[in-house]
């Protein structure tokens, strides 16, 4: 929808409808799916070791995180998911926004990775 080429999400929708079948709904959705999988597990991952980096030990000796704990393991979390999660994401919608321009797949890359550094 970026591009232009469609007047609208339907007309977009019926445009792949007919040129894909309905499986062209769906084509290139395993790759997003396994990264998606991947980078939810590293922000999982983060938030709970910024969690007990951030906690302190009570009297009893159990691990208690108070709310000011709490906002920092979540800007911690935030601070991991611009640094390492938002470039992938750039080039990727740089990437679907070449909708019908022909050329090389592989310069495409090196071009969105030279415009994101």
């Amino acid at each position: 929808m970026q591009t232009g080429d469609f007047t609208s999400p339907t007309a977009c929708a019926r445009h792949t409808f007919r040129q894909e079948g309905l499986r062209g709904f769906f084509s290139g959705i395993s790759s997003p799916l396994a990264s998606s999988v991947v980078f939810s597990s590293v922000l999982f991952g983060s938030f709970e070791a910024f969690k007990e980096l951030f906690s302190h030990t009570t009297a009893d000796g159990r691990q208690q995180l108070s709310a000011t704990g709490l906002v920092a393991a979540c800007f911690a979390t935030g601070w991991v998911e611009t640094t390492c999660y938002s470039p992938f994401e750039h080039i990727k919608t740089r990437l679907q926004t070449q909708y019908g321009q022909s050329g090389n797949v592989e310069r495409l890359h090196l071009a969105c990775a030279h415009l994101c550094s």
